[in-house]
């Protein structure tokens, strides 16, 4: 009996025992959770699970570590597209926990712009416009916003506002510009923060009226314009993987650059430096002005300006640049003009005008361009000139003639042609198209226009062509290319300046009364003729009908024909 009394106390204490274990067990199970089931990253972004409601620690895993790793203290790090299980083992428990993870590639960026008197257009991203394209509407202001479990830390970006400049710098999903206010958004810096920054590149590019799309800038680099009270009416922004080549575009920024300029006048030296707008020289307007320099600032790395004057006696002088002087300093020379003109991707966005004052002409309008401002031949010598940098997509009243030649008439000695005959190499093809039956439809022969094309072809590219071999479904066919589109009406001296270059070409002429058709290869002209009072009678042709070398106007049927336009070789 004592040893059946001692048994069932034993028994006892082991069914408590799993009893207690087994509530223990169940009250963990309960309370335990892992801090979120789901989790979106993008590559290179980062997030730390835990598990919650234990003292007792995990073991982590995941089920695809190229896609997202996780270290034993729960921190998930994404490395590529696709999707992973990232598993929580409690010790003890064997309690098991999953957090699904996706990563997507690349963040995507969305963004949005105010327009004047349309209020917040929708959401857009990767590269699409948001604003008009020439529609006459200003940018106030943009919002952005990253994709992403940490987007919304991991981009800055502001705003140059006109009357403002710029802003401070504010985050994902927040404003940048003013809104209702009247203020033109003028430029923008956008930049990537911590893994982003490492793993990716934001690239954005502003539409300016009058200019178009400016190039890509790119991480924190300014886009647009600033000083130029330009109207912004579109943005792009888009973000790529650190490193990806893009093509910039040009400039991507401008501001506007500055002027500085002076004169040397006879007797007196240089004056002060002038700054754009302001007057150059000798106000009492008796002064006589030697030479001049003038030098603008840096501009991409160029200085992106250079100028000529015309001195009494001399003529026009060598191009300057660079704050070099124009003109003569200590002789008895005056400058009677000016020329002028902004050099590389300046001349892409801003117009130089500039005017002068003469001795006895002090109304002058503004130059442009390199267009001459002042006199000539003369001897009537400049007093002043003023200089403005404007940009293209501005109005600018000039205000008059900026030039007056003052040279004698002297009628000049025309120039005369050089004779010149580009050499067929048809080799053994005949050059009459009625050597070739393929050209005979219902008794009446075609080939003129093929023939034309193939010996002009010999004579561009050195070889021999088979006429018929253009000619198919009763028509010519340009398939090896060389040939510019047919254009109307005859210009002799284009057709001049392509035989000076071993080119020739085609003509195509009307029938007196309308009673057909030709086509002739123009390849020569004769000597001695006057450039700029060509004719049809100094050019010779090859006439596909007799297959000789003969002067234009005796080609078949010239007589009272109506010349309907020609083809240049290129």
């Amino acid at each position: 009996m004592g040893k059946t009394k001692k048994r069932c106390f034993i028994i006892s204490c082991i069914a408590f025992l799993i009893a207690l274990f087994a509530v223990r067990t169940n009250i963990f199970a309960a309370g335990a959770s892992i801090s979120r089931s789901t989790a979106s990253l993008s590559a290179g972004e980062t997030v730390t699970l835990k598990v919650q409601g234990t003292a007792e620690q995990a073991a982590w895993s995941s089920s695809r570590e190229d896609i997202a790793s996780v270290d034993r203290f729960g921190k998930v790090t994404a490395h590529s597209a696709g999707t992973a299980t990232v598993r929580a083992v409690v010790r003890g428990s064997g309690e098991l926990y999953k957090c699904k993870v996706t990563v997507a590639d690349m963040p995507r960026i969305t963004y949005r712009a105010n327009v004047e008197d349309e209020d917040w257009h929708g959401w857009v991203g990767d590269g699409e416009t948001s604003g008009h394209v020439d529609g006459g509407e200003r940018l106030e202001a943009i919002q952005i916003a990253l994709s992403g479990e940490n987007g919304k830390a991991m981009i800055q970006y502001r705003a140059h506002v006109s009357e403002d400049g710029w802003q401070n710098w504010v985050n994902s999903g927040q404003t940048a510009g003013t809104t209702y206010q009247g203020k033109r958004l003028e430029a923008v810096q956008i930049r990537l923060l911590s893994v982003y920054a490492k793993s990716y590149d934001v690239y954005y590019r502003i539409y300016v009226a009058g200019m178009g799309w400016f190039g890509w800038a790119k991480n924190g680099a300014s886009a647009g314009t600033t000083g130029m009270s330009l109207r912004t009416e579109a943005i792009q922004i888009k973000i790529v993987k650190k490193g990806t080549p893009v093509e910039t575009g040009g400039v991507s920024h401008l501001d506007k650059p500055s002027l500085s300029y002076q004169a040397y006048m006879k007797g007196k030296g240089w004056t002060e430096h002038r700054n754009e707008g302001e007057i150059a020289g000798d106000a009492d307007g008796w002064g006589q002005m030697q030479a001049l320099q003038i030098s603008l600032n840096d501009f991409n790395g160029a200085n992106g300006i250079s100028y000529r004057v015309y001195v009494k006696n001399e003529g026009w002088h060598d191009w300057k640049s660079g704050g070099q002087p124009a003109g003569t300093i200590g002789q008895d020379s005056m400058v009677e003009a000016v020329q002028m003109r902004l050099e590389g991707e300046l001349s892409n966005y801003f117009d130089i005008y500039y005017r002068v004052r003469s001795f006895c002409y002090d109304n002058f309008g503004w130059a442009k361009n390199g267009e001459p401002a002042g006199t000539s031949g003369g001897n009537i010598w400049m007093n002043e000139f003023q200089i403005r940098l404007v940009a293209k997509s501005e109005q600018f009243d000039v205000g008059g003639a900026a030039y007056k030649d003052l040279t004698p008439s002297v009628k000049p000695e025309p120039e005369r042609t050089t004779e010149i005959v580009l050499q067929h190499h048809m080799g053994g093809y005949s050059l009459k198209q009625g050597s070739y039956s393929a050209f005979v439809s219902n008794g009446v022969n075609y080939g003129c226009c093929a023939m034309s094309y193939a010996i002009g072809l010999s004579i561009v590219n050195r070889q021999a062509y088979n006429p018929t071999s253009f000619w198919y479904g009763g028509t010519t066919h340009y398939n090896k290319g060389g040939v510019g589109a047919g254009v109307s009406p005859f210009d002799a001296g284009r057709v001049y300046r392509a035989l000076q270059n071993g080119k020739p070409t085609m003509i195509n002429y009307r029938y007196k009364n309308n009673t057909g058709q030709h086509w002739v290869l123009i390849m020569g002209i004769r000597g001695g003729a006057d450039i700029n009072q060509l004719t049809y009678d100094d050019f010779y042709a090859i006439d596909p009908v007799t297959g000789s070398q003969v002067t234009l106007t005796s080609s078949s049927k010239w007589g009272g024909c109506t010349v309907v336009g020609i083809k240049v070789f290129q």
